[in-house]
């Protein structure tokens, strides 16, 4: 009772939406809703408004980083690892901070240290690099990769279709006790992404991955 009077009181439970059942399809399987919301994903890899238009909406992480490894496996081609270079600011620091344990380290805002994409891959800006082309929020897709650079095509907004190239660049995060950078390419996959963190409003098709998310919502409306 206390979660659902706290939740009405932050204005998301202001209205009950009723949602009938041609709209919902209840699985278990990550491979089931992958099949709906990227049917033929291979046969549809260049079709840029298809792959636009039709992201996973997931509550956790956990799920978003799944699913996208998970359509990956069924895109064509050779898989390519990118990894992250790191360096300490601060040499004293060096020896308290391996090699290993940063590579570990995954932060919120930042890519992945092993970013693994191919020719088709759905990515997502995770820095204003040539604003407004290229900002934080933006989708792409990837056409070509480099060490060092990757050409990929914008898939909404006032510059989709323009082809752009995105380097890799070095990036400082703050909510370290060490001072370091990391230089990656700006971008996570993003065939699927969390609820919180995207604009629903600026999509035509999307299929929703709520099974923690509905649940929370139930237990506050019973």
């Amino acid at each position: 009772m206390k979660f659902q009077m706290c939740l009405r009181s932050s204005g998301h439970l202001d209205r009950i939406h009723h949602i009938t059942h041609k709209f919902l399809h209840i699985t278990n399987s990550k491979e089931d809703i992958i099949q709906r919301d990227f049917p033929d994903i291979a046969q549809q890899l260049y079709n840029h408004n298809w792959l636009g238009e039709r992201p996973i909406l997931a509550a956790k992480n956990k799920d978003v980083e799944d699913l996208n490894a998970t359509i990956e496996n069924f895109l064509p081609g050779q898989l390519v690892s990118f990894k992250s270079v790191y360096t300490i600011m601060n040499q004293n620091d060096v020896v308290n901070y391996p090699t290993q344990f940063l590579n570990s380290v995954e932060l919120p805002g930042l890519p992945p240290h092993n970013l693994h994409l191919t020719v088709g891959s759905v990515v997502i800006m995770r820095r204003n690099i040539n604003e407004p082309r290229l900002c934080n929020g933006t989708r792409l897709a990837v056409r070509k990769m480099m060490n060092n650079i990757i050409e990929a095509t914008i898939l909404k907004g006032k510059y989709k279709g323009e082809d752009v190239l995105i380097l890799r660049i070095p990036m400082i995060p703050s909510d370290l006790p060490v001072d370091l950078k990391r230089l990656q390419f700006p971008v996570r996959l993003a065939f699927a992404m969390t609820i919180n963190k995207f604009p629903v409003s600026c999509m035509d098709t999307y299929t929703s991955l709520v099974r923690a998310w509905a649940n929370l919502y139930q237990k506050a409306l019973n």
